[in-house]
């Protein structure tokens, strides 16, 4: 498994539905996955990742860019080449 202490999580208990992912300079691949009660909102600072896997190389998130996944919307987030990526 790849290093993951650029990968912080929050969940506020009394906020229901939010979650706050800060990633910085990270190459970890997550696995396919989905989030089944919060919407992801993610603004790619730098960087660029598929956001479902290389199979779907159309899916690509740059830098500048904002992504928002649905509830139970399986997406992943691999890394494109060997720089780093970081989105909050």
């Amino acid at each position: 498994m790849k290093n993951t202490k650029h990968i912080n999580f929050f969940r506020d208990p009394n906020i229901t539905g939010v979650e706050i992912c800060n990633v910085e300079k990270s190459r970890h691949v997550f696995p396919n996955h989905v989030h089944d009660d919060i919407y992801a909102l993610s603004l790619i600072i730098s960087g660029a990742t598929y956001c479902k896997g290389t199979q779907n190389s159309d899916l690509v998130a740059r830098a500048g860019e904002m992504v928002l996944l649905n509830p139970g919307q399986v997406h992943s987030g691999v890394p494109i080449g060997n720089g780093p990526i970081s989105y909050v």
